[in-house]
């Protein structure tokens, strides 16, 4: 208990030193995490889907204001640029290397985007998927941006054993973040990190948690621990954006979003967009 405590008070801190910065300035850039349903390239997609819906889903990623966004479960280029076909101004760059739900980030062309690699070790040994590392450049403003999609625990883990081994895994793919995160500051010397995408997992979670070597790096910091799922209000969302503690510094106080596009679309059109939201903060830019 005492732990959890330390941790709360820490992270508390942290967060009201970033709340101290102001809101209204236009230096910020806006950062945000969307899992797009199993989006294909029209040929034996998993999820069926019309140009129309492609446009709705462009303009739900234009209407949010985000400059970059991780996108996870994207079968490939091909599908993600039928999205970018209907966003002016905006490119995308994607992993290959997990069948079907690969991840990669959308992002505004003012944004100088270079070095992306897989990350590797996140698969597992090839039974999950990679991570997706960027360096994001605005301006003097560079940021290491690492998209993830971590293994869930799903329907199909029919048994005790099953459930017990995909927590497991989640928590190793959280280690393996929080050591990455680690080496980049303590090695590289890259302080500003952001780390984005489908956790599969709320930081709040008391039973069988599974964040806890990202909840405990006294680098690191959920912006979104709090935030509550736009298809289940009674439950955590899933979908995080961890920055590092000097990135916490560029936090703008009130700015996580939850983009919920249930509200203003029929279910049938909804359904075709994602069972995710997207969710977004900003971060306050050095000229």
């Amino acid at each position: 208990m005492m732990k959890i405590m330390t941790y709360v008070l820490i992270c508390s801190a942290l967060l009201s030193g970033c709340n101290e910065l102001k809101e209204g300035s236009s230096e910020f850039i806006t950062v945000g995490t969307f899992n797009i349903q199993w989006l294909g390239d029209g040929h034996d997609d998993n999820v069926s889907r019309s140009d129309g819906d492609y446009a709705e889903i462009a303009d739900i990623i234009s209407s949010s204001g985000m400059d970059i966004i991780a996108v996870q479960e994207v079968e490939n280029e091909a599908a993600v640029n039928k999205i970018i076909a209907n966003l002016e101004g905006y490119k995308a760059c994607m992993s290959n290397k997990s069948g079907k739900q690969n991840v990669g980030i959308i992002y505004k062309d003012h944004i100088n985007i270079t070095s992306t690699h897989d990350y590797m070790p996140l698969t597992m040994n090839g039974r999950s998927r990679p991570g997706y590392v960027v360096s994001a450049s605005v301006g003097k403003n560079q940021f290491d941006i690492m998209v993830v999609h971590l293994k869930s625990t799903s329907r199909y883990d029919s048994t005790d054993e099953l459930r017990l081994a995909s927590r497991e895994m989640r928590a190793a793919q959280a280690e393996l973040i929080s050591n990455w995160a680690d080496s980049m500051m303590s090695i590289e010397k890259r302080n500003e990190l952001v780390i984005m995408g489908d956790f599969n997992d709320y930081p709040a979670r008391k039973n069988n948690a599974t964040l806890t070597p990202i909840i405990y790096n006294p680098n690191l910091v959920f912006l979104t621990a709090e935030v509550k799922s736009c298809k289940q209000s009674n439950l955590y969302a899933i979908d995080h954006i961890v920055v590092s503690t000097t990135t916490c510094k560029r936090f703008v106080q009130g700015s996580v979003f939850v983009y919920d596009f249930n509200v203003s679309l029929p279910d049938t059109d909804a359904e075709k967009v994602s069972d995710h939201c997207p969710i977004s903060v900003q971060l306050k830019l050095n000229k």
